[in-house]
């Protein structure tokens, strides 16, 4: 492969990630009344697009792994587009803007985020944040990104979570940062969390 082709192969694959980002951004406005019916299909894409880009880094072939990862974000882009957010549209003119929410963080029930801190151990800390991440995250998001993670260690408040390699970490870092602080505050724990590469 030339440098020029590598190039535009990199390009290409960052301007990949930017589209799925913005996209998984704008699904998260959509209340899950309106994305259920489309759920099965979102699921499918974002699960084959996710594995793939864990792939990408790795292939022999890696202009063949972004031709079908572009083609996975356009089947994404119809969906959310030109179904689920024309769903949305119609519960809005429908009168129904009140039941229509983001399904934010703020909406979780008193029972799933323990009000005061009952946690001492740190690997009971990083059990309540994955279980909170799991009810925050799409499934095929968090089977691929969040559960195969473990704690590692903790140094002076600081839990350690070892991911594979840096592109794991990023995604993680820009994915989940906020909901991690937001269970952190809600759960009264004096930690922070830190994924650092083996």
């Amino acid at each position: 492969m030339t440098v020029s082709s590598a190039l535009r192969n990199c390009n290409s694959y960052f301007q990949i990630v930017e589209r799925y980002s913005a996209l998984l951004r704008k699904m998260s406005f959509v209340h899950s009344e309106v994305i259920k019916d489309f759920a099965t299909d979102i699921e499918s894409c974002i699960g084959k697009i996710e594995s793939l880009m864990l792939e990408v880094e790795s292939s022999d072939n890696k202009t063949q792994a972004i031709f079908e990862l572009r083609r996975l974000i356009f089947k994404l882009e119809d969906i959310i587009d030109h179904k689920v957010i024309q769903r949305y549209n119609q519960f809005i003119d429908g009168g129904a803007a009140t039941v229509v929410v983001p399904s934010n963080v703020s909406n979780v029930s008193s029972a799933s985020v323990p009000q005061s801190s009952g946690f001492k151990q740190p690997k009971e800390v990083w059990d309540s944040i994955s279980s909170y991440l799991q009810n925050h995250l799409n499934v095929h998001t968090y089977n691929v990104w969040v559960k195969p993670i473990e704690y590692h260690s903790c140094d002076n408040k600081k839990i350690k979570i070892v991911v594979q390699n840096q592109f794991y970490k990023n995604w993680l870092e820009e994915h989940c940062s906020k909901l991690i602080k937001k269970h952190l505050n809600d759960i009264n724990v004096d930690y922070e969390i830190a994924f650092v590469t083996e």
